[in-house]
């Protein structure tokens, strides 16, 4: 794509085309109308050229070089836009449609980009049908008069090339000459959402704000089906995030996994070049107290506020910025975190927590994550009962690292009810390090307990029949019992206090959480987190330990509104469980292999076939009870 680093200091004006012959941007020697040629050739071909040729924006930039605060400047695209330039402009060489999702903080330009960017499509590359969809009746209009204003200031004198507006109305936006339409409209209530935009054809959707939309869901399944994607095709999903939760956060989410075809987009509020003051020497001199000599005197002195999550860290964060996130804060969102998180997020994880404090340090958790792409296998028991494994893109095992002989490991899982559970069930395998646990497998979906049993089985079998610990509350009793009956024998052993006699009276098999045992598992995983002693390899676990919350109305610490937190418990149980292991709490449990006989019985009893003999794998057998991964 062309930066257009040759006409940066150029104010043109559409209409000033043909008085610009002696400039070297267009030659010497041409005529008027060679130059007007080319001059709208260079708009077709080069978006940022008619961004700072065509568009024009209000100021809000305080340390803009040459332009005061609400002045009229041409648009220049700021270190975001042209991020996001960058990326649509991939799309067009590769001919793929431009399909974004983008969680946005405060005032960085993208709604005006995204308008300019469709302003390009419809007038130069026309017809184009683009349709808007904003969260309110007030947010329609601004975004209605966004695009007229944009049409109208480039329209003026250049009729002869710039298509006319043939029809307008703040109902349905307008119609070009060139037959590009534009139409705006408010998202649909619980009522009206399945008429928005049904019976249309779009090359363009604008979703403006879509996480604050009364009936997100019903309205995507009618607009998103109007249009047809391919090259010069696209969907904008752009909102400011609000919850872990609901349609938005989800395709965000998948964006980032790779399960969808949109690409994630995120700018936090410290990559906005402008967010900074002009700090004092003595808040310079107060905040290298602060910095280097842990001074909370010196904090004071400079006026800086707490840096609960680690961000300067994290971030490598300015004086002047730490000073213009606090002025912010205080100023714009009456010091509630909450909001700050939400309106000028640090990172694309917590700024979908809607309240609450994370339970764990961002930065432990940062420091933890090394990132590994998991392959995707299949597992299953072979004609003579041993368990292999193959590379299967459809598999719903992931395994980072394959086994290792000799090696120790701890297997652990979350249980739920099964298919008609809101929550997924997750079990993990951790190899034991000499320093703790390294992440190597993991399983997550809705498999009724005795199919869960199955697949812990064949892992604890792959990786060295490691110490079984499942969460035993309700369903994963269940589990429990299923691994028995299959010959499994190793466990993890819980001492069973005995209030009437006073005593340790007994071991119990696999992990019960309860109000005690949770604050034990959550102290064991914040140690393991501080102190590194754990190796993360899973982005949803991450996500999870992110939105990991102490929620401030019951003060118990759990996973923020609308997040999940099955990945944080199957977690928890093994840091606790090698903790336990390692300080000799628990003792190791019989070694012993299974006979043969043993492994037949897994499969009489759970009607899974040998695959090696024409039947199913395991995969295939839950597939067909209606289980995806």
């Amino acid at each position: 794509m062309k930066r257009g680093s040759d006409f940066h200091d150029l104010e043109l004006a559409p209409q000033d085309a043909p008085r610009v012959a002696n400039r070297p941007l267009f030659g010497q020697d041409l005529s008027d109308e060679e130059v007007q040629k080319r001059f709208i050739q260079r708009l077709t071909d080069d978006f940022e050229f008619y961004c700072m040729t065509a568009v024009t924006i209000v100021n809000n930039n305080p340390h803009h070089p040459t332009a005061r605060m609400g002045e009229i400047i041409p648009f220049r695209w700021n270190d975001p836009q042209r991020r996001l330039a960058s990326l649509v402009m991939q799309c067009v060489a590769q001919g793929k449609p431009w399909l974004f999702v983008i969680p946005k903080a405060r005032q960085w330009g993208c709604t005006r980009f995204i308008s300019s960017l469709m302003d390009w499509a419809m007038k130069m590359h026309g017809p184009k049908n683009v349709q808007v969809l904003a969260q309110d009746q007030d947010s329609t209009l601004t975004l209605y008069e966004m695009y007229v204003e944009s049409h109208e200031r480039m329209h003026d004198g250049n009729d002869d090339w710039c298509a006319s507006l043939m029809r307008s109305s703040r109902k349905t936006g307008y119609e070009l000459g060139n037959n590009s339409k534009l139409r705006v409209q408010t998202a649909g209530t619980a009522a009206t959402a399945k008429k928005v935009g049904r019976s249309k054809t779009n090359d363009f959707l604008h979703l403006s704000e879509e996480a604050f939309w009364e009936a997100a869901k019903r309205t995507l399944i009618a607009i998103l089906q109007t249009v047809a994607l391919g090259p010069w095709k696209g969907i904008f999903r752009e909102s400011s995030p609000n919850g872990a939760g609901g349609s938005f956060y989800r395709c965000y989410l998948d964006a980032k996994r790779g399960r969808n075809d949109y690409q994630p987009f995120f700018v936090a509020w410290h990559d906005i070049d402008w967010y900074w003051v002009e700090p004092t020497m003595e808040q310079e001199a107060a905040w290298e107290g602060w910095r280097k000599h842990d001074s909370e005197e010196a904090r004071q002195v400079g006026g800086f506020e707490q840096d609960q999550n680690d961000v300067i860290d994290r971030f490598d964060l300015t004086c002047g910025q730490w000073l213009w996130w606090g002025r912010t804060l205080r100023s714009k969102c009456d010091g509630d975190l909450d909001m700050m998180r939400q309106e000028y997020p640090d990172d694309d994880v917590t700024c979908f927590i809607q309240s609450g404090s994370p339970v764990f340090k961002p930065s432990d958790i940062t420091d933890c994550v090394k990132t590994v792409v998991a392959g995707r296998y299949e597992v299953w028991v072979n004609e003579t009962g041993d368990v292999v494994y193959d590379h299967n893109p459809r598999g719903f095992f992931r395994i980072w690292y394959e086994p290792t002989d000799g090696a120790k490991y701890i297997m652990t899982a979350d249980v739920c009810s099964g298919h008609s559970s809101k929550d997924r069930s997750v079990a993990g395998v951790w190899r034991v390090t000499e320093r703790g646990l390294e992440q190597c497998a993991s399983i997550a979906g809705h498999p009724e307990p005795d199919e869960l049993a199955e697949m812990m089985f064949m892992l604890g079998r792959l990786y060295n029949n490691p110490i079984a610990a499942p969460e035993v509350n309700t369903y994963g009793l269940a589990v429990l019992e299923a691994l028995k009956r299959m010959g499994y024998s190793r466990f993890y052993r819980r001492k069973y206090y005995d209030e009437l006699k006073r005593d340790m009276v007994k071991e119990l098999l696999g992990w019960y959480t309860s109000a005690r045992t949770r604050a034990q598992l959550i102290a064991a995983g914040k140690r393991y987190l501080r102190n590194g002693m754990v190796v993360i390899h899973d982005e949803e676990l991450q996500d999870e330990l992110s939105t990991f919350v102490k929620n401030p109305r019951t003060g118990k610490e759990e996973a923020g509104e609308g997040a999940l937190d099955d990945y944080v418990m199957m977690f928890l149980i093994a840091c606790k469980v090698d903790e336990d292991t390692r300080s000799g709490m628990i003792s190791d449990m019989s070694k012993k292999d299974l006979r043969p006989a043993e492994k037949r019985s897994i499969h009489r009893a759970f009607g899974i076939r040998f695959a090696g003999s024409g039947g199913e794998t395991v995969a295939e057998h839950l597939r067909s009870m209606g289980w995806t991964s």
